[in-house]
């Protein structure tokens, strides 16, 4: 194998080479983007959960004061 040969060998994989790292590349950015999707979305439902949790909350504290006045 001359060198000229060996060299365009070489080119070849490099390129390859370059090639699959950017399609891992690609890969890694659209799971990044899905995975911030996903994390909006559960902040979100995080989010109404909370302020239900709350109101609920509250409507338990009046309850408990009506109770307590109808007991004394």
């Amino acid at each position: 194998m001359t060198f000229e040969e060996r060299f365009e060998l070489i080119a070849q994989r490099h390129q390859a080479l370059a090639e699959t790292v950017e399609i891992v590349a690609g890969m890694q950015r659209e799971a990044e983007r899905r995975d911030q999707e996903r994390d909006t979305k559960y902040n979100e439902r995080f989010t109404r959960v909370l302020d239900v949790v709350e109101q609920l909350a509250s409507v338990v504290q009046s309850h408990e004061r009506r109770i307590q006045d109808l007991e004394h």
